[in-house]
């Protein structure tokens, strides 16, 4: 029988200083629960580090082949940002450049075009707002748009924020809070064991989640390659989606990315894939090809087929998971950190518990 957290002053590990691990340890320790964060590396510094930030429920979650629930648990964690990100600021002084929308989908050649209809039948069945603009709209909304683009979406409510901002932030605010610990550079192999010190575990520890429990075989890494550029003359203001490829100005640089390399765990990026990248960009706006190069870098995201997320407890251990958020974890995480100290609290469990409980991978079809 696992004894409700409620019930006495509890410990919690949570696996995985990300941003799903440590939103979680957040919302926990201010439950009063004492929280400690393993890492096998150094904190924050995986995924959503690597990430674009991007906070795109309409672009990354409507489409076909992916799980029917994922857009409006998108959806419901998109709201929760303004809310998350101005907490994330009053507590640290620092600014996330939250930026709600809208964003872009562009069309430029048969495929991409393809794609924008498929989108916007998407959105309108779902009641979504859908603005369709000619190429002469878009590059009024963005002037740095080149000739190439033929039409596009204005997506009201896909934004995005400065990931790496987030983690930073982030980790202040669990390094200063009095009930969590961090330990980087700790790696777990014996979960079971671990549960055995701590009231619950959580597991949310990204693509290596699933050497963590036999219940993850189907969580596979997928590689992504990305680059950034500084901000100039001819460099857009206004996020840009195009097939994959997604375009994200921040105050101090604008991100490419990213490649989609499913089961690849690369050391580096590949110098060619990052010259095509920029030249893809370019396509889209000019500017982005002249514009000096920062930084290139590789990370690998967790995934399941369809895309969304599993989470819950694990059986009826005191084991619990959060992991295989895909393309949408800087998205999905402050949904994720209220949903999991909901199950570990033994509190009112939102719908989606049921929904992404950690059952239903055996049941994923691929895509």
């Amino acid at each position: 029988m696992v004894r409700p957290l409620a019930s006495e002053p509890a410990r919690v590990a949570v696996i995985g200083a990300g941003i799903i691990g440590l939103s979680c340890a957040w919302r926990l320790a201010d439950c009063g629960i004492d929280v400690t964060v393993l890492d096998a590396g150094s904190a924050g510094q995986g995924a959503s580090f690597a990430a674009a930030g991007m906070l795109a429920p309409a672009f990354e979650a409507a489409g076909d082949g992916i799980h029917p629930a994922l857009y409006d648990f998108c959806m419901a964690s998109n709201a929760r940002w303004p809310d998350f990100a101005a907490r994330l600021e009053a507590a640290t002084g620092r600014s996330l450049g939250y930026q709600p929308g809208p964003s872009l989908a562009v069309g430029t050649d048969p495929s991409s075009l393809e794609r924008l209809n498929a989108l916007s039948e998407a959105l309108r069945r779902r009641g979504q707002t859908v603005v369709p603009l000619t190429s002469e709209e878009a590059k009024a909304f963005e002037p740095t748009l080149s000739n190439h683009v033929q039409r596009a979406l204005q997506l009201p409510f896909d934004g995005q924020i400065d990931n790496r901002a987030v983690i930073f932030a982030l980790l202040g605010v669990c390094q200063a809070h009095q009930r969590i610990q961090l330990r980087c550079g700790v790696a777990v192999s014996d979960v079971e064991g671990l549960a055995r010190d701590y009231d619950r575990v959580l597991i949310s520890a990204g693509w290596r989640s699933k050497a963590l429990s036999p219940i993850l075989q189907r969580l596979e890494p997928i590689g992504g390659q990305l680059l950034s550029v500084r901000v100039g003359e001819g460099t857009p203001r206004v996020t840009l989606r195009c097939d994959d490829l997604y375009i994200a100005p921040k105050a101090d640089r604008v991100v490419i990315g990213a490649t989609i390399e499913p089961g690849e765990v690369r050391e580096a990026p590949d110098p060619k894939t990052i010259d095509a990248l920029q030249e893809r960009a370019a396509v889209l706006c000019p500017g982005l090809g002249t514009a000096e190069r920062i930084e290139s870098w590789s990370g690998v995201r967790p995934g399941f087929p369809d895309h969304a997320p599993v989470m819950g407890r694990l059986g009826a251990s005191h084991v619990f998971v959060a992991t295989g958020h895909h393309r949408n974890g800087v998205l999905l995480a402050p949904e994720t950190a209220s949903l999991m100290t909901a199950l570990m609290l033994d509190d009112d469990v939102p719908v989606w518990a049921k929904v992404f409980a950690p059952g239903r991978q055996e049941r994923i079809r691929p895509v």
